[in-house]
């Protein structure tokens, strides 16, 4: 009889055995991924990063969803080295370096620093740092050491904490030299595919457009002669979805462009709703000619490129009865 439970005794004492391995590594895995720290959407005030001389600040401004960013780099030059500033809003692509300070995640929780050797994770020395500012007067200040070897990750210290923790790179990696990732490059918001109708006004002339079809077989018609696409709205209007900006005004010159002379507005409608209006106006005091758009979804009005417009204004005619 014992001979013959001895299979069984083994097999429980194996089953025992493997099912304490798996909680053991189940702890381990549940320092992995964790969320470290979750702020509220919205109390974002501030977040500056610095590293290798570089510096970027995003900075909340006046109306939602609306960020500015502030960036010092460093340049090398034959006369030497020289800083170069910079100012722009932030585009829609902010909102996914916002999303992970919301709910800010680390891969691992490697310990407190005061039991830890900083030089091997690079801390004794940090390359940069990040500052997020947001709430009442709260912070979150990290310490930027070195790369885990052969992977994405970055060992970083709280300070706050002072604990030592292994974070994605991808959480910071969009403050790295922004101007190409984040600058707002479009004087609008919404998405040209939801365009289902505009309405296009110059001084007394005024002429509505609507998008009819699906897929490729969309196209633009003025409004009450559907029995032909009207061409050359279409080719206008793809024209001035495809402006950049090139600047934004300065605190003075803010109150001033308004006052500038006119020279046509176009309003945008979705299926159920307006989406924007934008209003061009022309600075013939500057050289180059400077155009100046307004638009609804934008906080300042923003400069584009003059000579596109100047060919914009030249195809109205052919457009506004």
């Amino acid at each position: 009889m014992k001979i013959k439970m001895m299979p069984y005794v083994g097999f429980f004492i194996v089953s025992l055995a493997l099912a304490y391995f798996a909680a053991d590594e189940g702890a381990h895995e549940s320092e992995s991924g964790q969320n470290w720290l979750k702020i509220a959407k919205g109390s974002i005030q501030e977040i500056a990063y610095e590293e290798d001389g570089n510096q970027t600040h995003v900075k909340k401004g006046q109306g939602e969803g609306i960020y500015w960013i502030e960036t010092v780099l460093k340049l090398k030059s034959p006369e030497g080295e020289k800083e170069e500033k910079d100012r722009f809003l932030a585009n829609e692509k902010l909102e996914e370096a916002l999303e992970r300070f919301h709910s800010f995640e680390v891969e691992k929780v490697i310990g407190d620093a005061k039991g830890l050797k900083l030089e091997e994770f690079g801390l004794d020395k940090p390359v940069g740092r990040l500052v997020v500012k947001y709430g009442e007067n709260q912070e979150l200040k990290l310490a930027i050491g070195k790369r885990s070897f052969q992977s994405p990750e970055v060992f970083v210290l709280d300070e706050g904490k002072q604990t030592v923790l292994l974070l994605d790179r991808q959480t910071i990696a969009l403050l790295e030299r922004p101007k190409n990732r984040l600058a707002l490059t479009q004087p609008y918001r919404f998405k040209p595919d939801d365009l289902a109708a505009a309405m296009l006004s110059q001084e007394d002339k005024t002429a509505e457009f609507v998008q009819q079809g699906k897929g490729q077989a969309r196209a633009w018609f003025t409004r009450g002669k559907s029995d032909s696409p009207n061409e050359a709205f279409r080719n206008w209007l793809d024209k001035l979805l495809k402006l950049r900006v090139e600047a934004y005004p300065s605190e003075e010159q803010v109150a001033g462009i308004e006052q500038l002379p006119r020279k046509f507005s176009i309003l945008f409608r979705d299926e159920r709703k307006e989406l924007d209006l934008l209003t061009f106006y022309e600075d013939s005091s500057a050289s180059p000619l400077r155009y100046w758009v307004k638009s609804r979804s934008l906080p300042l009005p923003v400069a584009v490129e003059g000579s596109k417009v100047s060919v914009l204004l030249a195809d109205l005619k052919g457009i506004l009865p």
